[in-house]
């Protein structure tokens, strides 16, 4: 599928296309060499592309020159979104310079005739009335037409989108089973086959098992995030008062060991998806416990307010805080903005809030202090939005 999907996209005679990880190792190529199994999974060392991965750059360019063949190619480099797998596309600096320079001179041309088209128009109008009129019409068509082709890229852009994300939906799905097979045997092995294994395998196998698990908790969480999008909404009011409520005692049965507290002022109804709507404050309510210090109470306030076109709901906690620099990363899928390991979870759930309340037209954001908590805040459409 992977080469395929390469294959359409022009590199040149001396060009190629691959996918590699963040250590360089190569996953898919195109065009595929004839020592296709000595490069696949090989790790090919560029310098100019570790560096650029190295920086934490989700794109960028570069030129090197090949020490086999001395081509020099220009490279451009993208990061696939939500995942750590970056798209590399080489082409030989001759041949793109050549269609460059190819491309400059139809540009030229084009824009002599332009502007020879336009004296000539404004020539006539300035003889004939009638002259100006159909200039004008023939502007308007012109905008209209240009509408059209707007309208036609705008499709082809979310067909394309469309396609990269059921891409993504259907892989993340397929890796499920080798992981379950993964834990499965790796359990068969421990539990029936205790006695061949000493201390040390035993060891190995038990951080086998706990890697598949944490990897499929990631595997369903991406296709709960992609799941999202895909997921017909039920539009209608929301009673957000009783459902921050049994969001909450819901909460307090999976954590009895903890004392939780919810102060909850009025809140105005919303318009949405119950369902989706319910999801995101269980994702925020659910890192305001877990974030909160486990030796004390934990004290969540719930607050509402009405402006002029939404309602603005706001969830404070008083725990850990996170650093106002990096408000930017809390909603992107897999980031953190504290040590990985630290506190669990696979880092997608403030994505989804984001995702959830994105359909639902509305906004979120956040602030906070290291070690004074923090709010979340949503806000949404008080009518039905045009579209889901």
């Amino acid at each position: 599928y992977l080469t395929k999907t390469f294959s359409i996209i022009d590199v040149g005679r001396r060009g190629s296309v691959s996918l590699r990880d963040a250590e360089l190792n190569v996953f898919a190529v195109y065009p595929v060499p004839a020592d296709v199994d000595k490069v696949i999974g090989e790790k090919l060392v560029v310098p100019e592309l570790q560096a650029l991965i190295q920086a934490g750059r989700e794109a960028g360019t570069y030129v090197t020159r090949n020490t086999l063949d001395g081509v020099e190619r220009n490279v451009a480099v993208r990061k696939i979104a939500h995942y750590p797998l970056y798209v590399v596309v080489g082409r030989a600096t001759g041949e793109y310079m050549a269609r460059w320079r190819d491309q400059t001179v139809k540009t030229v041309l084009l824009a002599l005739l332009f502007c020879f088209a336009t004296l000539l128009s404004s020539w006539l109008i300035y003889r004939d009335i009638g002259a100006r009129k159909q200039a004008e019409a023939a502007v308007r068509q012109l905008n209209a037409e240009l509408e059209q082709r707007v309208a036609r890229r705008t499709a082809q852009l979310e067909a394309l989108n469309k396609e990269l994300e059921e891409f993504s939906y259907s892989m993340s799905h397929d890796m499920r089973t080798p992981l379950r097979a993964l834990d499965g045997f790796s359990k068969i092995l421990l539990e029936e086959h205790d006695a061949g294994l000493n201390t040390e395998g035993k060891r190995l196998l038990k951080v086998l098992r706990d890697n598949a698990q944490r990897m499929g908790r990631m595997i369903d969480d991406i296709l709960r995030y992609l799941g999202i999008g895909r997921q017909r909404m039920e539009l209608g009011p929301v009673d957000m008062v009783a459902l921050t409520a049994e969001i909450f005692a819901n909460l307090q049965a999976a954590h009895p060991a903890r004392r939780l507290r919810l102060e909850s002022g009025p809140l105005p109804p919303a318009w949405g998806d119950r369902d989706m709507l319910g999801e995101a404050l269980r994702n925020i309510l659910s890192n305001a416990v877990k974030f909160s210090p486990t030796d004390g109470e934990v004290l969540i306030e719930v607050r509402g307010s009405t402006e002029e076109k939404e309602n603005v709901y706001s969830i404070r906690d008083h725990g850990i805080g996170f650093d106002m620099r990096y408000a930017d990363k809390l909603f992107r899928v897999f980031e953190r903005v504290h040590p990985t390991g630290q506190y669990e979870g696979s880092g997608v759930g403030l994505a989804i809030v984001k995702r959830i309340v994105t359909r639902h037209a509305g906004r979120v954001w956040a602030q906070g202090k290291v070690g004074e908590g923090a709010t979340f805040f949503l806000a949404l459409p008080k009518r039905e939005p045009g579209h889901g």
